[in-house]
């Protein structure tokens, strides 16, 4: 779930549940989650970032909402 977490600031919920399906079909992970288990597990989760170490850090994201 934090692959799909990265992805989608990319692509939307239905977008993610098609990338795994064809994941699955290339042998690159057993099995997928649909759209609704997708959404459930990554909906309200923040990534876990520590920078406490780091003197200077620049990050960005695209913001929009899909």
């Amino acid at each position: 779930m934090r692959f799909m977490m990265i992805w989608h600031q990319y692509l939307d919920y239905r977008g993610l549940e098609g990338m795994a399906r064809s994941m699955v079909d290339l042998g690159i992970i057993p099995y997928y989650g649909d759209y609704t288990t997708i959404w459930y597990r990554i909906h309200e989760k923040k990534p876990d970032l520590d920078i406490s170490g780091m003197e200077y850090a620049e990050f960005g994201t695209d913001g929009t909402q899909g």
